[in-house]
Parts: structure tokens; C-alpha cells; sequence
């Protein structure tokens, strides 16, 4: 097989330019990363993998697991830890942090975990640690069939800012249809 031939994950899975994203493709993109992609801090700590399987070692929404749990030092879950809380160094939830946790595949950059609506992403796309993990969590705990409900819900709740940079947010008027994700 030639170099040409070889298909990484990020080969497989694209990355996506700023002016291509909508919820949807959010959605789909969230999908094509589950159990392949990681959570990074620009430090090089490794923060866990973008896992909807909420029992997997090594997922975010693993709340007994090293990387999702709330007093593990590497969580972005844990308020008191600089990757995590509102005055976390590296913390996605930090409105002020000019170092976040991007999401990566096969050591390729591609998006930004953050609040801060001031970041330069330098080309990468940005999403919110609340969109990020309540969408494994959902895709994690539900039948196919009721996760369009439940992010339809999710999307009534107006926290749900998708990628602060350009404002992209679910509307409370998007259509259920739009959201049905399949296994």
C-alpha cells in the first residue's frame, strides 16, 4: 500500500472547516470521534478519550473513571484541578483560559474545548465542555431512537453554545428530525 493508500483516523473522519459547521455536522462529526479521539491539554496531558461507553476506562463521561471523575487531577471535571473549574489554567470551563484542551486524533489538533468566547483557535473549530460531554453522555446512556429527544431537550436549555467563536448554538426551534443520530 502505497503513502497515498494509508488511512488514518483523521483521514477517515475529515476535519472541517469553520464554514461547514452546523449542528448537524457537529453531531455527525461527535459521532465519527467516538472511542477514537482524545481530549488534550496544550501541555501534552492526556485528559481522556471522547468516549460515549460510560463504564470505559479511559472515557470523559466515566464518573467513577480516572478522566471523568470530579476529584481526579487530570478531569476536566474536577473544579479544584487546573484542567478544570472556572479558574483552571487549562480548563475548558474557564471563561478567561487562553490555554484549553483541544480535541485530537492521531496526535492531529482538531477543536477547541472552551468558554471563552475571546480564543484564537488559530483555524480549529471550538465547541463547549457542556455540549461536548452532555452529548457522549446522552449517546452513551440512550437507545438510538431517544437521543434526538434528549439533545432536542438539551438544546432548549440555551447553554448549549456549540463553538463560541462564531456563535453557532442549537435553537430551541430546530426540528427533531435534525438530531436523529443512528448506531
Amino acid at each position: 500500500m502505497s503513502q497515498m493508500e494509508l488511512k488514518t483516523p483523521t483521514a477517515i473522519i475529515g476535519s472541517p472547516t469553520k464554514s461547514m459547521m452546523t449542528v448537524e455536522t457537529y453531531i455527525e462529526y461527535l459521532k465519527k470521534l467516538d472511542g477514537i479521539a482524545e481530549l488534550r491539554s496544550p501541555s501534552g496531558q492526556f485528559l481522556g478519550r471522547l468516549e460515549s461507553k460510560p463504564y470505559s476506562f479511559y472515557s470523559i463521561i466515566n464518573v467513577q473513571g480516572f478522566y471523568g471523575n470530579s476529584t481526579s487531577s487530570t478531569s476536566i471535571r474536577n473544579s479544584s484541578s487546573q484542567y478544570g473549574g472556572l479558574k483552571g489554567i487549562y480548563s475548558p470551563f474557564n471563561p478567561n483560559c487562553p490555554n484549553p484542551p483541544f480535541i485530537s486524533c492521531s496526535g492531529q489538533p482538531l477543536m477547541v474545548v472552551t468558554r471563552n468566547p475571546k480564543i484564537l483557535t488559530f483555524g480549529l473549530n471550538s465547541i463547549t465542555p457542556d455540549f461536548l460531554l452532555a452529548f457522549y453522555e446522552i449517546l452513551g446512556k440512550s437507545k438510538p431512537q431517544e437521543v434526538s429527544r434528549k439533545l432536542l431537550a438539551l438544546s432548549r436549555t440555551r447553554v448549549t453554545a456549540i463553538d463560541v467563536q462564531h456563535t453557532v448554538v442549537v435553537p430551541g426551534n430546530i426540528k427533531e428530525e435534525c438530531l436523529t443520530l443512528s448506531r
